[in-house]
């Protein structure tokens, strides 16, 4: 599970997102009580972690007998964070590559003997 927990957290999401997301994952639908009693977060802190993994396609809301479920989504949402991710890299890589060409064109390299160069 710690691996899960690692991997999660390098693709964007925090501590307490990760490990709802693992939880939802383990035991599927469940309540805000429920969660927030399982996964010991309040459920303030809880609303906004689940409001997050929302917006990003990992949990979704079920409405049954007129109450609030919350479901992990499939994992393959994962490639998607991933890949638009990606995207938005890519779309700002040629202007960060000029930055770094100028910057490279323009630096200049100081050596210093004796005491001075020890600093």
């Amino acid at each position: 599970m710690n691996n899960y927990l690692k991997i999660l957290k390098n693709i964007g999401l925090n501590d307490t997102q990760a490990e709802v997301y693992l939880l939802l994952l383990r035991i599927g639908n469940s309540t805000m009580t429920e969660l927030s009693r399982k996964s010991r977060v309040k459920r303030p802190t809880l609303y906004d972690n689940i409001q997050v993994l929302m917006d990003l396609g990992l949990v979704i809301k079920v409405f049954e007998g007129g109450k609030k479920y919350y479901s992990a989504d499939s994992p393959d949402r994962l490639i998607n964070i991933i890949t638009q991710k990606q995207s938005l890299v890519q779309s700002v890589l040629p202007e960060l590559l000029k930055m770094h060409s100028y910057s490279s064109q323009n630096a200049t390299i100081q050596f210093f003997d004796g005491k001075r160069g020890a600093e």
